[in-house]
């Protein structure tokens, strides 16, 4: 195994919550130097970066650009990223994108290993994708639109934190917020948003008074818009990630309930593989990345009416069964970010080979994929 430095460049704020980038990051700190860069849109020419110490954790280093505002006159940052590129080992240093607005910020550099992990690759225009050395996305559904676009496309999905969320199938205690709420219990967390059908939610809510409804998240404008009173439907807001085995764990299931449309064409929610690990009952409307794998499988009920989806969830809040739970397990076992990384980890070390080792360009992919170990979903 090759050790390289890994350079991310997120538009995001790294202590924000916890994303896919966060788990994969950490996991690759223990055998490498991971910096971040964090609102890199912001990044001028001339922006210093800042260090914040107070938000280093597990060997992530984390920087952010001085001028925290967006600056359209110049995205440029070479002269930005002199500061911590010199702290890296140029030779075998990797640069990781999560969203197709850092592509424009790269440093255009033959040396470099560009990774772009990107949950929409179709949202990219093919030029700017060209430039990347490997692509990653997170769901079936993207990874089938997009795999033209690139020659070294790859489906890494959303994995979980076993050890975290697992622990809900043993905790007994409510959050304070949550313990005077009647059962049964179905919960949602995650951004409320324009993705939420809130008008199957209102519909369901209806048709099940008995049944509270527990909708954990940060509320976006556009969800905030259109939230329903209705007195079983408890918008309790943004909770810290390692609260969430507590509420899950009061919980008699969870769900889905995402709208079907173009903002979630591609989506491959986080949130299954975390409500699994918890032991959970899950129902949620059939996207393309929810009917497979895990409706096709039975571990995820899928409906999409109000009357189906009413009913998905009383059946859910009646128990899951013991053989479920098994099949959940099985599943888990191969589905962590160790395992992701490592798969990723193979593939940056094959890209870093060949680009010491020149071969003739129609060979390449053909090489780096022959180095692919089986565990690697494409």
């Amino acid at each position: 195994m090759r050790t390289f430095d890994i350079l991310c460049l997120t538009p995001h704020l790294w202590g924000d919550r916890v994303r896919r980038l966060q788990h994969l990051m950490r996991v690759a700190a223990r055998n490498h130097r991971v910096v971040i860069v964090e609102q890199a849109a912001n990044l001028t020419e001339d922006t210093p970066l800042l260090s914040c110490p107070a938000r280093n954790e597990d060997g992530v280093r984390v920087f952010r650009p001085a001028d925290r505002y967006w600056s359209a006159a110049s995205v440029r940052v070479r002269s930005s990223l002199r500061a911590i590129l010199g702290s890296v080992e140029h030779e075998n240093l990797v640069i990781w994108i999560d969203n197709p607005r850092m592509l424009p910020v790269v440093p255009v550099d033959s040396t470099v290993t560009l990774v772009c992990d990107l949950a929409n690759p179709m949202a990219t225009g093919a030029k700017l994708l060209s430039r990347a050395d490997l692509l990653l996305t997170d769901g079936s559904g993207g990874f089938q639109a997009s795999r033209h676009l690139h020659p070294r496309a790859y489906l890494f999905p959303h994995a979980a934190d076993i050890e975290h969320f697992s622990t809900a199938r043993r905790l007994h205690q409510d959050p304070p917020d949550q313990s005077g709420i009647a059962y049964p219990r179905v919960g949602f967390w995650g951004t409320v948003n324009d993705r939420i059908d809130f008008g199957l939610l209102e519909a369901v809510a209806a048709r099940l008074p008995r049944v509270q409804f527990m909708m954990v998240g940060a509320v976006e404008r556009a969800g905030r818009e259109r939230m329903t009173s209705r007195a079983n439907v408890h918008w309790l807001g943004a909770r810290p990630y390692a609260d969430l085995p507590a509420y899950i764990a009061g919980w008699d299931a969870a769900m889905l309930p995402f709208a079907r449309n173009d903002s979630t064409r591609f989506l491959s929610p986080p949130q299954i593989p975390e409500y699994l690990a918890a032991g959970r009952p899950v129902v949620s409307t059939g996207l393309p990345d929810v009917l497979h794998p895990y409706g096709a499988s039975g571990l995820v009920r899928v409906a999409d009416t109000a009357e189906e989806f009413a009913a998905a969830i009383d059946g859910a809040c009646r128990g899951r069964s013991a053989e479920w739970l098994a099949t959940v397990d099985r599943y888990l076992k191969a589905l962590s970010w160790q395992s992701s990384w490592a798969g990723i980890e193979h593939l940056i070390n094959a890209v870093i080979a060949e680009r010491k080792t020149p071969v003739p360009v129609e060979r390449r992919a053909r090489r780096v994929e022959s180095r692919v170990p089986m565990t690697v979903m494409h």
